[in-house]
């Protein structure tokens, strides 16, 4: 087979992912735009390495750009799509993202570990152990930028409650013979959402008298 004789990539897939994305432009700027090439363009075009932009990422510019452009609402995938100025875009994105993702109140960590040892005397953190080197410090940050069920950032009175609940379960019943069951242990992003809801769903049953 010669040069000329090459099988062409099919478009279908980034075809569908640009029509995606034009459907999510379309919804945030209340607009009917029909041309998917500047977002074929955005997806065509490598960033580093031979890695291309990602349509989760131009979405994330998109959401940025709607928000915090003077003009936003008017705004037109050709003006967002100058490639030569995508990467500065969704780096801003990224940090606007990171911002309002985060809880207006920077974690308070020695007051919450003050708080867990005085809730689990018998699993104490010492407080001079407690540093960013610690992959549960980063977890801890991760359960105060969360939201409550009722959609409200978390605060010290909340994250007491918590540990309270958690203290109570049956999880820490025999808890000698759990020596695993740590703070470092329950933060991880896998646990924490299964030991708190567990440990509020206990605590309705004493309530209700189960």
């Amino acid at each position: 087979m010669t040069k000329k004789e090459k099988i062409p990539l099919t478009p279908t897939g980034e075809e569908n992912l640009a029509l995606e994305i034009l459907g999510y432009f379309n919804q945030l700027t209340h607009s009917r735009f029909q041309s998917t090439a500047p977002f074929l363009k955005a997806l065509s075009t490598v960033k580093s390495k031979g890695i291309c932009y990602t349509a989760d990422e131009i979405k994330l510019v998109i959401e940025w750009a709607v928000t915090q452009w003077k003009y936003g609402e008017k705004l037109k995938p050709e003006n967002l799509c100058r490639m030569r100025r995508f990467d500065g875009y969704l780096s801003d994105a990224i940090k606007w993202k990171e911002y309002i993702d985060r809880n207006p109140v920077d974690c308070p960590h020695q007051e919450l570990i003050t708080l867990w040892n005085s809730k689990i005397p018998a699993r104490v953190v010492e407080a001079q152990e407690w540093t960013q080197r610690r992959p549960a410090y980063r977890n801890l940050e991760s359960v105060w930028n969360g939201k409550t069920n009722k959609g409200k950032w978390r605060e010290v009175q909340h994250m007491a409650t918590c540990f309270d609940l958690i203290s109570q379960s049956s999880l820490f019943s025999s808890l000698e013979e759990k020596p695993w069951l740590t703070l470092d242990w329950i933060l991880k992003p896998e646990n924490w959402s299964q030991v708190y809801e567990q440990a509020k769903r206990e605590h309705i049953a004493r309530r209700n008298g189960a």
